[in-house]
């Protein structure tokens, strides 16, 4: 049990906020084929937030939201600096 006290357990979800998400099925009729309410766009951005947290021992670390504007897209050196180093080693 007390080797468990020293165990981080860390994870991260994505969800998006659009109404859009997900895979998206349009049933229409050959004729229909470009009608506007038949389409939807391929290069329209989604918007997506992403949260993260963790507990050890008797611990929980506050959610943190990922700053897309701020730090940018998540990659390892931007998940070091936005995430782990200020928010699990202050």
């Amino acid at each position: 049990m007390e080797d468990w006290r020293d165990v981080i357990w860390s994870n991260e979800c994505s969800f998006s906020v659009d109404e859009v998400c997900g895979t998206v099925c349009i049933t229409r009729r050959p004729r229909e084929a470009y009608l506007e309410d038949c389409l939807v766009s391929r290069l329209a951005r989604r918007s997506t937030i992403m949260v993260w947290g963790a507990i050890y021992g008797d611990q929980k670390k506050l959610l943190v939201i990922w700053d897309t504007p701020s730090w940018g897209t998540i990659n390892s050196q931007t998940y070091i600096n936005g995430i782990l180093q200020p928010h699990l080693h202050p």
